[in-house]
């Protein structure tokens, strides 16, 4: 009994052990069995792992700022320029907060620079984005008006050679001119006037309207007195000066 009991437990130990054999061999590639290419694709995809983001790394934002920070200006059509020292990335887009106020373009060639064009006088602001939609604003502000006159500041005198009650009256200072400037106040400047307009014409002789001449219109009947020349400016200030004509005394 005591031998039977030893061959027992050898005899499952080897049944047990023996299908181990036969199980493991099972993983290795039997060359009668087709792969189905498998092995084929696997040779010509072979895997690559995605490489992981470092969040040790942090993200550069590259700042940047507008040069000038602020800018003046006094009347329609002025133009300032604005620029990007460093910073920010590229392309840049300029705006600006009122279109009807003013309008900014591009330099050709340099996305970093603008030129504001003031379409009136008034407050404004110019802004760029960098292509990842930070910004940076530059200021348009308006110049303080001073105060407005006509130069020459004394009163041009027309006079005759005529004595009052002359037949020919006043009519020898027909044609005879004299040039105004204007000072001060806040450009551009509008039309200039006259009063009388049967008295003299005037005339303005620059783009901006700061200078002008006037005309003596004058006939026989043309009364000895003041036509009054006025000019506006962008702000709506008005300056004014006399032309006198006269008798000779």
């Amino acid at each position: 009994m005591k031998t039977l009991r030893l061959i027992v437990p050898l005899a499952i130990t080897a049944l047990g052990i023996a299908p181990l054999f036969v199980l493991l061999p099972g993983c290795e590639k039997d060359a009668n069995i087709s792969d189905s290419g498998l092995d084929s694709y696997f040779d010509s995809h072979p895997y690559v792992s995605d490489p992981r983001q470092s969040y040790d790394t942090p993200t550069t934002i590259q700042l940047f700022s507008i040069s000038p920070i602020s800018a003046t200006i006094s009347y329609a059509g002025q133009t300032v320029l604005f620029s990007i020292s460093s910073g920010g990335d590229t392309p840049f887009t300029w705006d600006v907060a009122s279109g009807s106020v003013g309008s900014v373009a591009t330099q050709p060639g340099n996305d970093r620079q603008a030129t504001y064009t003031a379409a009136s006088v008034g407050e404004n602001s110019v802004i760029v984005y960098d292509k990842n939609g930070y910004s940076a604003i530059g200021s348009i502000t308006v110049a303080a008006a001073s105060t407005m006159y006509i130069i020459p500041v004394a009163a041009p005198i027309f006079t005759s050679i005529h004595t009052n009650g002359d037949i020919l009256g006043l009519s020898d200072l027909n044609g005879q001119t004299v040039n105004f400037r204007v000072v001060g106040g806040v450009p551009n400047y509008g039309a200039w006037d006259t009063s009388m307009h049967t008295w003299g014409t005037v005339a303005s002789t620059a783009a901006d309207n700061s200078t002008a001449v006037y005309t003596v219109i004058a006939i026989a009947s043309t009364p000895a007195g003041a036509n009054v020349v006025s000019v506006v400016d962008s702000k709506g200030n008005v300056a004014t000066q006399s032309v006198y004509l006269e008798y000779k005394h």
